[in-house]
């Protein structure tokens, strides 16, 4: 677990980061938006003068560029982060799959539920993935029942999952369990899953 635990730092640490590099391209452009432009218009006019309806335009270009750059830096974070969530979700599938060995007295405890999922959206991420109203999360990548603790962490997996496909698990009512794969993603409606999803109150 040494290898996850150190794993899930330097994600933490790089989601940190990230956020640092987006609240400094924020303010480059409030830069923008203060001055009437935003990354594309021409600053001068046809005679090649600078246009007389902006102010300054040598802090508009420095905060082009730093948008520029910092926006590559966040997509490149970015990346680490994804690979980082999914190396970490491997990781703790292999260690699941190594730690557990059931003795011939005791069966197989069926794993318990802890969140509710509810009003699907038709068409959202999580009516394509096969998700249903009352169905009940056993897993949710590498998190199931004993680690979860509130729901900023089912929060934290579907925001840094983006574009990512997730290992889901859930109990349905009158079947069995069902695995499915859920895709976290901006839709024409609200939110990246398309559902409601509440903690269980164990």
């Amino acid at each position: 677990m040494a290898d996850e635990s150190s794993l899930r730092a330097k994600v933490k640490t790089w989601m940190s980061t990230k956020e640092s590099l987006e609240s400094e391209m924020k303010a480059f452009s409030d830069i923008l938006k203060s001055q009437g432009v935003g990354m594309g218009e021409p600053l001068v006019d046809e005679d090649d003068f600078p246009r007389n309806d902006i102010g300054d335009i040598h802090q508009i270009r420095n905060a082009r560029g730093k948008i520029r750059s910092l926006n590559n830096d966040i997509k490149a974070l970015s990346e680490k982060i994804h690979g980082g969530i999914e190396e970490i979700h491997r990781l703790a599938r292999d260690t699941q799959s190594t730690d557990s060995n059931p003795t011939p007295s005791s069966p197989n405890v069926a794993p318990s539920p802890f969140a509710r999922v509810s009003e699907v959206a038709k068409g959202s991420p999580a009516d394509s993935a096969g998700l249903m109203d009352g169905d009940l999360i056993l897993e949710l990548g590498s998190l199931d029942a004993k680690k979860f603790k509130e729901l900023s962490q089912i929060g934290d997996i579907v925001k840094n999952s983006i574009g990512s496909s997730v290992h889901l698990k859930v109990l349905r009512e009158g079947s069995a369990v069902k695995k499915l794969e859920l895709t976290p993603k901006q839709w024409s409606g609200k939110g990246l899953l398309g559902c409601l999803v509440k903690g269980l109150n164990r």
